[in-house]
């Protein structure tokens, strides 16, 4: 099983990771998170501006993005917190704003339909923290934004915001639409003082009142009939004014409004978005052409600045721009996907501020990660859809696929050979591609099944793996192969269902999730099914042959997320939800022991757990829909998304000082070849050099089929330990040789894969696995006599319960207890330390 391979992380990769990734720490979100690709930020840019007396750039966007820049655009910190709340803890797109300064602006944008009330979101430093002050009561999607003086200022909107008058900074509103439809949409406003007031609105129309907002008259622009959007209107003066519109549209009046004249940028194809005036030169900007529209006579004639950075490769493909800023030499132009475009000598030269790799399409499906430090992103469809870093996000290289779909799953199954799977539900197109020089090139395979579209993956080796998927009607099989997709053996799961997820964790075992949760112990040719928990399923995350975590909701729609997981692989199973969010799904969620795990829901949210799934932090970087997470140690976590947001690749991060301690135990009695007795395990972490004290000390109950456990340790700093595993009647036991651990590091040591693995080789064999001896009852450090005669005793009497004498773990004290302590003690077993 290849879709997620963990290894031991160092704080000293981290801090070079730190070192070369400076330009991602750089732009950080106010909640942790950085955007790993769409630099600075993939969502879309609505405003932006350059406050009077600064060089700063500030920008809003979708997803409650505010961007601020105070170094030219170079590195932008992110913040997706502003303005009022969306599903999932992600905020509404803001759309409008003004700075008085550096430090005060106030910022405004869409609300969710049928909220109490409508908001703007005013900072006084610099945008670090926000206060909301409620406009009115019902609501609405604020477009436009205007002040006069640092206290008086208009809004304007959708139906429910209208025209809106504040005199004391945006503390209070008033609304002033008096006259006006209810059901108009306004998309820009602007004041010459508090009684002239314009609207931009629909079909070349402007709204006017000359006694500021008391009544309203219609201006009609000049023009063809038919088809004018409005989109903004700018006074220079009480007698010189602007419109601009969509599609390609200005006009300008000389008389205060009283008349107007049309004079369309003549080369221009594009809609127009935007005017600003700035030192006697109007600029006009909008559409997908990278050209900035510029009058110095008030419109009547126009010249053009191509503002295309052709140095930077890696910006978004095919913008649409929403916004210019002027001040004095510096100019900023945004748009759709995060783009933003600067200038610092008035317009000679430009630079792209992106970094935004496409990849043929701007969503993406899952994440596989081969190391900290490589993993790969598969999109929602188009050809080259794929990504790949060797640098934990800091660069991305494009790779063309083979696939047309939406690409499911990429698993490596060796260094060299890579599987995909890919399809289109509704289309009923299922796909499978292969790669035999480490991702680079892909061959489609054949279809393996008519109609199915494969969803699932999981290839051991270069040539054995499995594929599962289905649609609507089709049977739940899972497709084996051993010859590298050369050939399919059909294994079928007996009813019609999609197969969501397929995790081997060997040649031979390995789970399935459809309707029911099934386990093959023989490499598939037989899947064991068994009922899951009640829920609506989409996922699992197998950690090992005893640990599996299922994620889905508890209903199709409006349900509520959940977590479970088993122990035992699949006989009984445990709600691991905790304190998540209501009326959400979990897409993903992704394990490195059985306390830390990240979920990825529905809405944008992510959560993060160290305790089981007890309790959940849940934060939205700015994204949409969570479709895949990873967790590569226990302080960097990972999330993709597959909608409404540009280049969605992000990073979390967390400074757990705490070390985690995963074992593989086997306990000579407890150990039946099958099974292993539960039970509480305590183990120590010991200085590496003599008289090796005890650092520190944690348990857990292991679970039964492998004697899995997860230690966390609090108290024991960076260091090289040796792991000392202690039961109550089974022989201490030392690790092999010392352990170097960091702080917040996770590490897994398996004591039954070899003799080797204990130190002084002081293990049995049973049953194909190393164990620890059993018959230590005194706990002495040497397993003899005086052990075989406790338990001699409680045979004689019959004892029964949880004793020490009981060695293999079934409660009754009897002969075969006493032929695992008699044969131990006859070969003198005891502790060996170094």
């Amino acid at each position: 099983m290849t879709r997620i391979k963990h290894v031991l992380i160092l704080p000293a990769l981290i801090f070079i990771l730190l070192i070369h990734s400076g330009n991602l720490f750089a732009q950080q979100d106010a909640n942790g998170w950085y955007w790993l690709n769409g630099r600075p930020t993939g969502n879309t840019l609505n405003w932006v501006d350059i406050p009077p007396s600064t060089s700063d750039f500030y920008a809003l966007g979708t997803k409650g993005t505010f961007a601020k820049s105070t170094n030219g655009g170079s590195f932008w910190s992110i913040n997706s917190q502003v303005g009022l709340f969306d599903a999932a803890l992600s905020r509404r797109d803001l759309r409008a704003g003004v700075f008085f300064d550096a430090n005060t602006g106030i910022v405004a944008g869409g609300a969710l339909v049928n909220l109490i009330q409508g908001v703007v979101s005013k900072t006084t430093d610099g945008g670090a923290s926000w206060t909301n002050y409620q406009y009115n009561d019902t609501s609405g999607s604020v477009n436009g934004m205007h002040f006069i003086n640092a206290n008086t200022g208009f809004i304007c909107g959708g139906t429910r915001v209208r025209v809106h008058k504040t005199t004391d900074g945006g503390a209070t509103w008033s609304d002033i639409s008096t006259g006006l439809s209810g059901t108009n949409t306004y998309n820009a406003v602007h004041a010459i003082d508090e009684n002239n007031i314009f609207l931009a609105f629909s079909t070349r129309r402007l709204y006017y009142s000359s006694n500021g907002g008391t009544s309203w008259s219609l201006i009609t622009l000049p023009g063809t009939t038919g088809g004018t959007t409005v989109t903004d209107v700018y006074f220079k003066d009480a007698n010189t004014g602007y419109a601009c519109g969509n599609p390609n549209y200005f006009a300008y009046t000389l008389n205060g409004g009283s008349t107007w004249t049309q004079s369309n940028a003549l080369s221009a194809t594009q809609g127009q978005r935007d005017l600003n005036y700035s030192a006697g030169v109007l600029y006009m900007l909008g559409g997908s052409r990278s050209y900035l529209y510029k009058s110095s006579d008030d419109g009547t004639s126009w010249d053009s600045i191509r503002f295309y950075d052709s140095s930077n490769v890696n910006q978004p493909s095919l913008p649409t721009f929403n916004k210019v800023a002027v001040r004095g030499t510096s100019m900023a132009i945004v748009g759709s996907n995060g783009h933003v475009t600067v200038s610092t000598n008035g317009g000679s030269n430009w630079s792209s501020m992106n970094y935004s790799v496409n990849s043929g399409s701007n969503f993406y499906q899952s994440m596989t990660t081969l190391s900290p430090t490589e993993f790969w992103i598969t999109s929602t469809g188009g050809v080259g859809s794929l990504l790949r870093t060797t640098d934990a996000g800091s660069t991305w290289t494009q790779i063309q696929s083979s696939h047309s779909v939406a690409i499911f799953q990429l698993d490596f199954g060796s260094q060299d050979t890579a599987y995909s799977c890919a399809g289109n539900v509704a289309g009923s197109i299922g796909q499978v591609a292969k790669s035999t020089n480490g991702g680079i090139n892909w061959t489609t395979l054949p279809a393996i099944a008519l109609n199915h579209t494969y969803l699932t993956l999981d290839f051991l080796n270069g040539s054995t793996g499995y594929v599962g998927g289905g649609g609507s009607g089709l049977p739940a099989n899972i497709y084996k192969t051993t010859d590298g997709a050369a050939t399919w053996i059909t294994q079928a799961l007996g009813y019609s269902a999609s197969v969501l997820s397929v995790q081997m964790v060997d040649l031979n075992y390995g789970f399935a999730l459809s309707t029911n949760f099934h386990r093959t112990i023989n490499g598939g040719t037989n899947w064991v099914g068994s009922a899951l928990p009640v829920g609506t399923w989409t996922n699992m995350h197998v950690l090992n042959k005893d640990v599996v975590f299922i994620n889905g909701s508890t209903a199709p729609s409006n349900g509520n997320p959940v977590v479970y997981r088993t122990t035992d692989a699949g006989t009984t199973w445990t709600n691991v939800s905790g304190d998540m969010p209501d009326s959400l799904t979990v897409n993903r969620t992704e394990w490195i022991n059985l306390y830390d795990g990240v979920a990825g829901f529905t809405g944008g949210l992510v959560g993060r757990t160290t305790n089981g799934g007890m309790n959940w932090s849940v934060s939205n970087p700015g994204f949409g829909n969570i479709s895949d997470v990873a967790l590569t140690d226990r302080n960097t976590w990972y999330a993709v998304s597959s909608n409404t947001t540009s280049y969605p690749i992000g990073r979390n991060t967390s400074n757990l000082s705490s070390i985690s301690v995963n074992l593989n135990v086997g306990i000579e009695g407890f150990w039946n070849g099958a099974s292993q007795v539960i039970d509480t395990v305590t183990v120590e972490l010991r200085s590496s050099s003599s008289p090796y004290n005890v650092i520190d000390v944690a348990k857990t109950v292991f679970t039964p089929g492998i004697g899995y456990g997860s230690f966390e340790f609090l108290a024991a700093p960076a260091g090289s330990y040796y792991i000392v595993v202690k039961h109550r009647n089974s022989l201490e036991t030392w690790s092999a040789s010392p352990v170097s651990m960091a702080s917040g590091g996770n590490y897994n040591y398996d004591f039954t894969s070899a003799a080797s693995q204990s130190f002084g080789n002081n293990t049995i064999l049973k049953l194909g696995r190393y164990c620890n001896y059993s018959g230590d009852v005194n706990q002495d450090g040497v397993i003899d006599g005086t052990d075989f005669l406790l338990v001699d005793n409680d045979i004689l009497t019959g004892a029964t319960g949880y004793l020490t004498t009981d060695l293999d773990g079934n409660n009754i004290v009897d002969g075969s207890d006493g032929l695992i302590v008699d044969n131990n003690s006859s070969s003198y077993i005891i502790v060996l330390t170094p």
